[in-house]
C-alpha cells in the first residue's frame, strides 16, 4: 500500500475536491466498465456507482476520522463491482492485484491515467462483521491541467451487502457515542471507550 506523506489529495479544500471528484467519475465508470467486459461480466448487472458524497457527509468524515482533514478522504467519488461466485474472486484477483505481478489490464489502465494505489483484500482475511470484498484507492490522472484525484472501487459479493451495511451502522453508532460526549463538553467515560473501541474493532478496518 502507498499512503502519501501529506494525505491522498492534492487539495484540502473541499469545494476543489467535490469538483475533481466530479470529473473523475467518467474515468472511473470507464475503467469499472472495462473490468466487466475483461471478466465477461455485463456492467449493467455488476457495475453500480456511486453518487458524489455530499457536502455533509464529507464534513462528518472528517471531524469524525481524519481530524478535520479533507484530503485524507478518497471515497468522494466511488463504485462498487458486484460479484457472485467464488470464479469471479479469483479472475479479479488476477487483474486488480498491484506490484511485481500486476496484470496487463493494470498496465493498460495505468497508462490511460487510472492506477491502483492501494489494495486490501478482505476475501483472504475477512473482518469480524464476516465482510469479504477487496477495496482499491485508485489515481485519477486524467482530469486535466496535470491534476488527479483519488477515488474508491470497491469489489464485493452480493451476499455481502448486508455485512457492509452492519458496519457502516456500526460506524454511525460510534460516531454518535462520540459526538454526544463532544456536545456535552466531557471526555468519553471508561465504558464509553469500552464501546467505542469494540466498535472500531468491527468496523472494516478502511484507510479513508
Amino acid at each position: 500500500m502507498i499512503q502519501p506523506v501529506d494525505g491522498w489529495q492534492q487539495t484540502n479544500d473541499v469545494d476543489t475536491l467535490i469538483r475533481h471528484a466530479e470529473m473523475a467519475r467518467s474515468s472511473l465508470r470507464r475503467y469499472i466498465n472495462a473490468l466487466s467486459e475483461e471478466v465477461g461480466l455485463p456492467k449493467e448487472l455488476h457495475v453500480k456507482m456511486g453518487p458524489i458524497k455530499n457536502l455533509d457527509r464529507i464534513f462528518e468524515k472528517a471531524a469524525g476520522r481524519k481530524g478535520g482533514r479533507f484530503d485524507d478522504i478518497c471515497d468522494i467519488c466511488r463504485g462498487q463491482f458486484l460479484i457472485d461466485s467464488p470464479e469471479d474472486v479469483e479472475r479479479l484477483r488476477m487483474l486488480l492485484r498491484p506490484g511485481r505481478k500486476s496484470s496487463a489490464f493494470n498496465e493498460l489502465w495505468e497508462s490511460r491515467g487510472a492506477k491502483i494505489v492501494a489494495y486490501d483484500d478482505y476475501f483472504a482475511k475477512p473482518t469480524k462483521t464476516g465482510f469479504r470484498g477487496i477495496n482499491v484507492t485508485l489515481e485519477i490522472s486524467g482530469i486535466g491541467k496535470g491534476r488527479k484525484h483519488y477515488v474508491e472501487m470497491q469489489v464485493v459479493h452480493r451476499d455481502m451487502l448486508e455485512a457492509l451495511k452492519m458496519t457502516h451502522e456500526l460506524y454511525s453508532q460510534k460516531r454518535t457515542l462520540i459526538e454526544g460526549a463532544k456536545a456535552a463538553g466531557r471526555p468519553l467515560s471508561g465504558d464509553q471507550k469500552a464501546v467505542a473501541e469494540y466498535y472500531n474493532a468491527e468496523i472494516i478496518p478502511r484507510r479513508q
